[in-house]
């Protein structure tokens, strides 16, 4: 059934068009949200329908307002490109 069922009851998602980057990670059957302004990264299962605040490691996107990002299923790794400073960042949620 084609249906809209609302997926952002989580106080704690920033999730906009032109701030966040968000993809599905085809391996892990999760959804990644990259939030740079609050140098955070969340997932979201689709089947229990519940958000998770991910521990990242490392250095991440700089805390600007806008990225361009997309999920490479060969690499399991999500591309994130920051629009400012022309730099590019890969995140693997697990391999």
């Amino acid at each position: 059934m084609n249906e809209w069922s609302l997926a952002n009851e989580d106080p704690e998602n920033d999730a906009s068009d032109s701030r966040t980057a968000f993809s599905y990670d085809s391996k892990n059957d999760v959804f990644i949200l990259i939030q740079p302004l609050l140098g955070t990264v969340r997932a979201y299962d689709a089947k229990t329908r519940l958000w998770k605040t991910l521990t990242v490691h490392g250095p991440t996107v700089r805390p600007h307002q806008s990225i361009a990002s997309y999920y490479d299923p060969v690499h399991n790794v999500h591309v994130s490109l920051d629009k400012y400073d022309k730099t590019m960042w890969l995140f693997r949620y697990a391999k």
